[in-house]
């Protein structure tokens, strides 16, 4: 599986200024990795223990570079959740 979906890459290049709400799994202290992508510029908006996640705004360029972490797990774009058709 790709850290980063083709559409989302495209969208990402395409954009490389525009602000973008991502979900990114990660793997390590989820501590050190918002320390880590704060020095990188990336604003770390929330922390999910459960599956070693966190929330973050970043530029498409940002997101890019951190595409190429060897610890980033998988990023996704930020959108509501629905469960059971609601």
């Amino acid at each position: 599986m790709a850290k980063v979906s083709a559409e989302l890459r495209k969208t990402l290049r395409e954009s490389p200024n525009d602000t973008f709400d991502l979900i990114v799994r990660v793997e390590g202290e989820l501590q050190e990795r918002s320390a880590e992508m704060n020095a990188m510029g990336v604003n770390v908006k929330r922390q999910f223990k459960l599956t070693n996640s966190l929330q973050i705004r970043c530029s498409g360029a940002q997101a890019l570079k951190l595409a190429r972490e060897d610890w980033l797990v998988r990023a996704d774009t930020n959108r509501p959740v629905r469960a059971l058709g609601r």
